[in-house]
């Protein structure tokens, strides 16, 4: 059986460690047979290095085919070479399994020891792997195939008794890679991947799993630089689930390795952090590699519903949610990632003016809108009115590469007539019975100076 625990460090060589790595063990059957290395294939053992070398050449025909390349047949030799339109060779290594190409990796064999040729692990060349991404572990990746995307995400990678290899963090299958696939990081900078979410020297019970989280300094640097209190968006499994501060160290004197949490310390909490998640820059178009480069403009208003003539207590029915959208269709993940973009700060538009929201006063709306599609995507509330007058409904526009929706929500606000609009966020108004009035100090006000003085 394979399991995901973290390795041992420093036990044998080492007195501490960075942090630690998952590992595969081995499997029963593969127990009682000789381990053969793909990637390091030992001259004596012919046939593991002849199916090495089978797999490699037919990479760099598939690879060779794609740009236009010859590739000489090599019978037996040691060495493919390439031959391009202009008559230049390069050669390369089968015994080593050398790729020169930089920025990028090649997978270069999809059969593993004990499980056979199954597309689940990719094996590849740890030098161009360390060129390309760094150390092994958890790493963010773009897979392509054929000069085209077909997956991007957390792979984990080893180099153990069954070579350098890797296979997808989490839903791993049978047929997810082939040779000759290709594998590059999300941008540059890249993404930070959490390596594990448990625990300090000082917790020795395990009983704070996720409050704090450990991670590759190398990736760190390259990212966010130096250590110390970072703005970081988190990420997990194509959901951005959080954005704010996070403080780290390098604890290698104490044996705790490169590691963080929430800042400030009474905002960590267990369960926030888990292995495999990823942190990266805030207003990048990393922000979620998952969706790459995904612009996303929120405006929000309040919108007239109708008007109540009396003051009996009447119920009525609102629908909330995802009222209208063009293109693709909206899920609740989708819903959840605008909860956490619009504490970026949006745009709030009243009768006559529109102003700028900041993170400052943004929490709000993300609650709103996560309180609005927390059950389904669009659902409906009843709701109780007594006072008169005009009722409205306070209501976010979203515009992304998915096109534009509406999110009606469940804040409701009464004003004297229709003419008046009122002049607050939800929750913001100094009085509230007086939403067509002054806002609590600090917050934005749509209205003429003079209502928004009181």
């Amino acid at each position: 059986m394979t399991s995901r625990a973290g390795v041992i460090c420093g036990i044998l060589i080492f007195a501490s460690c960075a942090f630690s790595l998952p590992v595969e063990e081995h499997l029963h059957e593969a127990a009682q047979d000789p381990v053969v290395s793909i990637m390091e294939v030992e001259t004596k053992d012919h046939a593991a290095k002849e199916q090495a070398t089978r797999d490699l050449r037919d990479a760099t025909v598939d690879e060779a085919g794609k740009t236009g390349e010859t590739v000489t047949d090599v019978g037996n030799n040691e060495n493919v070479d390439i031959e391009s339109s202009t008559g230049t060779k390069t050669a390369l290594s089968l015994n080593e399994f050398t790729n020169t190409a930089t920025g990028r990796v090649l997978v270069q064999s999809t059969r593993h020891p004990a499980q056979g040729d199954n597309g689940k692990y990719f094996f590849f060349d740890r030098h161009q792997w360390s060129t390309t991404f760094g150390d092994l572990g958890l790493v963010f990746v773009v897979q392509s195939r054929g000069g085209a995307e077909i997956w991007r995400g957390v792979v984990i990678t080893w180099s153990n008794g069954n070579g350098v290899h890797g296979r997808r963090y989490s839903g791993d299958a049978n047929s997810q890679w082939r040779v000759g696939d290709r594998l590059v990081p999300p941008g540059n900078p890249s993404v930070l991947v959490v390596q594990r979410d448990c625990c300090t020297r000082n917790d020795r019970g395990r009983s704070r799993r996720g409050k704090y989280f450990w991670f590759n300094m190398r990736q760190w640097q390259g990212i966010f630089g130096t250590r110390g209190v970072k703005s970081v968006v988190q990420s997990r499994d194509g959901l951005t689930i959080w954005r704010g501060n996070v403080r780290s160290w390098d604890n290698n004197r104490d044996g705790d390795g490169a590691h963080g949490r929430r800042e400030p310390f009474n905002s960590a909490q267990n369960g926030q952090f888990r292995t495999g998640d990823v942190l990266s820059v805030p207003g990048g178009s990393l922000e979620n590699p998952w969706h790459p480069s995904r612009p996303v403009a929120i405006q929000g208003r309040w919108k007239y519903w109708f008007t109540k003539s009396d003051a009996a207590a009447r119920q009525y029915t609102a629908t909330v949610g995802v009222t209208r959208a063009s293109g693709s269709e909206r899920t609740q993940q989708w819903s959840s990632e605008v909860a956490v973009s619009v504490t970026s700060g949006f745009s709030f538009l009243g009768a006559d003016t529109e102003v700028t929201v900041s993170a400052s006063y943004s929490q709000g709306a993300s609650s709103s809108i996560s309180r609005s599609t927390e059950q389904s995507v669009t659902s409906t509330d009843v709701v109780t009115f007594t006072r008169p007058g005009a009722v409205w409904q306070f209501d976010y526009t979203v515009t992304d590469s998915l096109g534009r929706a509406d999110i009606q929500t469940i804040d409701t606000a009464t004003t004297a007539h229709r003419g008046q609009t009122p002049c607050c966020l939800p929750g913001d108004s100094l009085d509230p019975n007086r939403p067509y009035g002054p806002c609590r100090p600090g917050a934005p006000c749509t209205c003429p100076a003079s209502v928004c003085r009181g």
